[in-house]
């Protein structure tokens, strides 16, 4: 499941303002299920991407946000990310100027 989570946050997130956490389950969920990955668990998806350096805080109506992140618009290619460990860092660089 972490391979598929972290191919998932590699190819498809990029360093940015925020997305609501419902929104980043839903899309991770479905390119698991559209690219023959297992059932992603949801404990997992957030405390991976804590890990990753992104964290988790209230919108203004009460429901969760990940800061540090944004996904790419659907007709967005996936990123070519060369190196993992470059782009967690970027993340965690982010996430440290939204505290």
């Amino acid at each position: 499941m972490l391979p598929t989570i972290n191919e998932f946050l590699d190819r498809r997130t990029v360093p940015g303002k925020g997305v609501p956490l419902y929104v980043l389950r839903g899309v991770c969920f479905r390119w698991a299920r559209e690219n023959g990955g297992p059932f992603i668990d949801i404990e997992t998806l957030e405390a991976q991407v804590k890990a990753r350096g992104a964290r988790i805080g209230l919108r203004a109506d009460g429901e969760p946000q990940v800061l540090g992140i944004r996904l790419l618009p659907a007709d967005a290619p996936d990123n070519v990310v060369p190196n993992a460990a470059g782009a967690a860092e970027a993340m965690h660089k982010i996430a440290q100027r939204t505290r």
